[in-house]
């Protein structure tokens, strides 16, 4: 309850490891170069997992320790929240990771809790 509330922190949530995995992971790569460079994706050259991060209802950018956040509104609370950009090799792990550190939550949780700091 308390790391949905976001008064404890999530196992995981360091934003400098999370910044060199991203720089591991191909699509995160382009999304950071776009960035950078101040532009969209291109239908033609960029895939799916590039173009999720340009969507009209979040807003991507880099933070100070040069990882890659998506500012999102939950629609039904309307909370603004800063999630981390997990490369999509990394999902599975890091939800069985969660799902071991948090002692074992119903999907239902975990879901909640990954809501609270995860993007992917």
């Amino acid at each position: 309850a308390d790391i949905i509330a976001g008064k404890e922190r999530l196992p995981f949530d360091n934003r400098r490891a999370m910044a060199y995995l991203q720089s591991r992971d191909r699509d995160l790569v382009r999304v950071r170069e776009l960035l950078l460079a101040g532009q969209r994706p291109s239908n033609k050259r960029d895939f799916k997992g590039v173009m999720v991060y340009f969507r009209s209802d979040t807003h991507t950018s880099i933070d100070r320790f040069g990882c890659i956040i998506v500012i999102k509104t939950n629609r039904k609370t309307l909370v603004r929240r800063e999630l981390v950009a997990v490369p999509n090799s990394m999902c599975m792990g890091l939800l069985y990771s969660l799902h071991l550190n948090l002692g074992h939550p119903t999907a239902d949780q975990l879901h909640q809790a990954v809501d609270t700091r995860f993007f992917n």
